[in-house]
């Protein structure tokens, strides 16, 4: 079976690409693909020209073709490429309807090829939602807005070696958290959680019972009631119900010590309540290799864990570690 990628264009920023940093997962997606026989299709040249500046002249001569296709190369075993959304203008470091807008189609043309069956995942850079916003796109961040595009109930999972984050949660203002903790949310998510950790053992080769472990909302997982009542009205009966179906999911525990516990190795996946209780100790641990992963969809979808860093456009100082991890994960996860 042929799988074919699609990664929407971005680098650093969005859309204004760190692109010198992408022009360095050029190179890397190139040893990847004469190993593994796939087929690479890059940026447009005249984008690449303009952000890259005379790294261009490092890569080695490549056909570029004149219109876009999602056809995989025949006898390929898999196949790269890349999406561009045409002339929309870019600024370089800003913020502005124009990226939003690119941002947004290039979200929208990728999700629509592999709905309609000719791509099989997207590695998305990081965009800027507020950019977004100013397009006028009806959703502003990528899990938000493919969920909607794929009709599908997804969670926002967190990969790295380290240390694997489902969260309940995503993007809302901390006084609404309490309100979106419901059974459907904690089912969806510890669901959610068991596909990362078997991921995980397919990855570490590890043969122990899968743990994961559900991290309280409030100070010490509420201490019986002291500090909040979500643990013992609506988070420990929900996992007593997941428990009798056989998931294997433990807590809620007190989030403050937990990460540790799950950074040592005793839980293969933790579900954390909100977004910066899991995102915090994911980006001390790994900020460089830790890949965002969209669960739920009918299609593979990651992303590097870090933002646009318009700090950074344009000046071939951006790490790309995370995007080569992000790249890796897709490539070896698996739509069952």
């Amino acid at each position: 079976m042929l799988c074919r990628w699609c990664l929407v264009p971005g680098g650093i920023g969005c859309p204004l690409p760190e692109l010198s940093a992408c022009f360095d997962v050029h190179f890397w997606l190139r040893q990847k693909a004469e190993e593994e026989s796939k087929g690479l299709r890059p940026l447009d040249p005249a984008l690449i020209q303009n952000a890259a500046g005379a790294r261009v002249q490092r890569a080695e001569p490549f056909e570029i073709p004149s219109t876009f296709s999602f056809q995989a190369e025949p006898g390929k075993k898999k196949s790269l490429c890349w999406v561009s959304t045409g002339d929309t203008p870019f600024h370089v470091g800003k913020i502005s309807p124009d990226n939003g807008r690119h941002a947004y189609e290039a979200i929208r043309l990728a999700a629509e090829a592999c709905l309609a069956g000719h791509l099989d995942g997207i590695v998305t850079a990081p965009i800027c939602k507020e950019s977004m916003r100013m397009a006028g796109a009806p959703l502003t961040d990528h899990t938000t807005l493919l969920a909607s595009l794929a009709q599908a109930d997804v969670s926002m999972g967190f990969y790295s070696a380290p240390l694997r984050v489902v969260l309940t949660t995503v993007h809302c203002a901390l006084s609404e958290v309490s309100r979106r903790i419901t059974p459907e949310a904690l089912r969806r998510a510890c669901g959610h959680a068991l596909l990362l950790a078997n991921y995980h053992r397919d990855i570490s080769l590890k043969e122990t019972p899968i743990r994961i472990a559900v991290a309280g909302l409030n100070p010490h997982a509420g201490e019986n009631g002291l500090f909040g009542n979500e643990e013992g009205d609506i988070i420990g009966p929900t996992l007593d119900k997941l428990r009798a179906e056989g998931l294997p999911v433990e807590g809620p525990f007190p989030a403050d010590t937990l990460f540790h516990y799950a950074y040592k190795g005793d839980f293969d996946v933790v579900v954390a309540m909100y977004h910066d209780q899991g995102l915090i100790p994911v980006k001390m641990l790994a900020f460089d290799s830790a890949v965002n992963v969209t669960i739920g969809l009918p299609f593979v979808r990651t992303s590097p864990d870090h933002g646009t860093a318009f700090g950074l456009a344009y000046q071939g100082k951006a790490d790309h570690s995370s995007f080569a991890e992000a790249l890796d994960v897709a490539l070896q996860w698996r739509i069952d």
